[in-house]
């Protein structure tokens, strides 16, 4: 048998990634509200990227599937943001107007994930760690944490060295091993 890139490569999972994805989702759920800094509607942005991602796992093209997943939840956010602004800009008298997406059993799966995820103490705990972060230290814990970006990511946009902020990622990480280590696994 030939060695090409299709035959070098070893069979796809599916099993083990929506595993991996359900172990992934306190993570996702943390970052949803970080992201949403304290609004309503973590669940429901962590749930649509399940959904997605779920959905899309035929394109996951192997590497770092956190990453993957929070490259999707990003967008998400994004027309979650747009969906917001424009609702503020149109009211309707019979209400807003929504879009409905009809994705069967992966939707209902991971509305139950979602909640059962979101009952935890230990994420309740975390919610309560995050929500106590200065602005800096919130936007490096998302970029260098969860979305697993390179610290010199996070230093452009926080227009900080990248020393500057490897060193207070490293203590950062440090402190929330202590207080939420499952976070920064």
């Amino acid at each position: 048998m030939k060695n090409t890139p299709e035959s070098s490569q070893p069979p796809r999972d599916d099993v083990d990634l929506r595993q991996q994805l359900e172990q992934l989702t306190p993570r996702l759920l943390v970052w949803s509200h970080m992201r949403l800094q304290g609004q309503p509607g973590a669940e429901d942005l962590t749930q649509e990227t399940l959904c997605r991602a779920l959905m899309r796992l035929d394109s996951f093209q192997g590497g770092n599937l956190a990453a993957w997943v929070f490259a999707i939840g990003k967008h998400v956010l994004m027309e979650h943001f747009r969906r917001v602004r424009k609702e503020r800009r149109i009211r309707t008298p019979q209400g807003r107007s929504t879009l409905v997406h009809q994705m069967g059993q992966i939707a209902a799966d991971m509305t139950t994930l979602t909640r059962r995820v979101a009952k935890r103490e230990d994420l309740r705990n975390t919610l309560e760690i995050v929500d106590e972060l200065g602005e800096t230290d919130r936007t490096i814990a998302v970029l260098c944490g969860m979305e697993q970006r390179p610290c010199r990511i996070a230093a452009t946009q926080l227009g900080m060295s990248e020393a500057a902020v490897t060193k207070r990622w490293s203590r950062l990480r440090a402190s929330l091993r202590e207080r939420a280590a499952w976070l920064v696994e």
